[in-house]
C-alpha cells in the first residue's frame, strides 16, 4: 500500500495504535520512503489464527490482515492528513466518503472462484470480525457493515 503525506513514523505509531485493540497480532512490514512525502508498506500478522488474520479464498491460514485492519490503518492515518493509492480495490482514497465507499467494496469483493465464491469480510479469522476503530456509526455482523 502507498501512503501519502505521512512519514515512516507516523505510520509506525498508526499500527502501535492499532496493536492495542488487535491483541499486538498486526505486524508492519517493507515500510519505507518511497519519496519525499510518499510512504510504502504492507500490513501481515503475527499469528495467522488470531484476530485481525484472515484465510485465502480455500480456508488456508496465512498471514495476511484482514480488511477490517486495512480499514483501521487508513482511517488513522486518514485523520493525519494521508491519501492511498493502489487498495484492494485498485482505486484511490483521498477522504472520509471515498474510504467509506471502498471498505464497503472491499468486504463484498470476491476472494475466491465464479464457482466458489467468498468475500473478503467471509475469510476473516475472528467469526465476528469488528473493527474497532472504524466502526463509527455502524454495525459489523458476520464480518458485514450495514448503515
Amino acid at each position: 500500500m502507498y501512503a501519502k503525506n505521512v512519514t515512516v513514523d507516523q505510520v509506525r505509531a498508526a499500527v502501535d495504535n492499532l496493536n492495542k485493540v488487535w491483541n499486538d497480532n498486526i505486524v508492519l512490514e517493507n515500510v519505507k520512503q518511497v519519496s519525499k512525502n510518499v510512504v510504502s508498506f504492507k500490513l501481515g500478522t503475527a499469528d495467522s489464527k488470531a484476530e485481525g488474520s484472515r484465510t485465502s479464498a480455500s480456508g488456508r491460514h496465512g498471514r495476511y490482515a484482514c480488511t477490517h485492519v486495512f480499514a483501521d490503518i487508513m482511517q488513522e492515518l486518514l485523520n493525519e492528513g494521508a491519501s492511498f493509492t493502489r487498495l484492494f480495490t485498485g482505486l484511490t482514497v483521498e477522504n472520509q466518503r471515498d474510504l467509506d465507499q471502498h471498505v464497503d467494496q472491499a468486504h463484498h469483493k470476491n476472494a475466491g472462484s465464479m464457482m466458489f465464491p467468498v468475500s473478503m469480510a467471509e475469510c476473516c479469522v475472528d467469526s465476528f470480525c469488528t473493527s474497532k476503530i472504524f466502526l463509527g456509526d455502524r454495525d459489523a455482523v458476520g464480518g458485514y457493515w450495514y448503515r
